[in-house]
């Protein structure tokens, strides 16, 4: 399973970082070590331009983000910007910093965010689940 991670690094900056953690295509019921969720939420914009376009700011909590529909950008540090859809997930690490620029890209952009604890350690998790760095 690909995640990415918008993380700030030790410029200050946000950057991003896109692993690849094992899933057992085989077993259906595979299930990854290590992660205690706090409540989950839905959270949905429209129209284009609902969001933050423009603004540079942190991630108000660390946590997973899954894509539920339409399409979103998130521009990080020195400009480099990537765009997300339906079905992909990423991990808001950069609680600090800079921060990141998200803009709506269609008319309905939704999705699942799932916060963790503030202590969770994204790397060691990726480790633990035989995960790795692919950008």
């Amino acid at each position: 399973m690909k995640i990415t991670r918008v993380f700030t690094g030790a410029d200050g900056q946000s950057h991003f970082d896109v692993v690849e953690v094992d899933i057992d295509p085989g077993n259906r019921w595979t299930n990854t070590s290590g992660i205690s969720a706090e409540p989950l939420y839905f959270r949905s914009y429209a129209p284009p331009g609902a969001d933050s376009d423009f603004v540079h700011h942190p991630a108000h909590a660390k946590q997973f983000m899954v894509m539920i529909s339409g399409e979103k950008e998130i521009e990080v540090g020195h400009g480099i910007r990537q765009r997300f859809s339906l079905g992909e997930v990423l991990f808001m690490d950069d609680t600090t910093g800079a921060g990141h620029i998200t803009r709506t890209l269609s008319d309905d952009r939704t999705q699942l965010c799932i916060p963790v604890a503030d202590d969770f350690d994204f790397q060691s998790w990726v480790s633990e689940n035989n995960g790795r760095s692919v950008s």
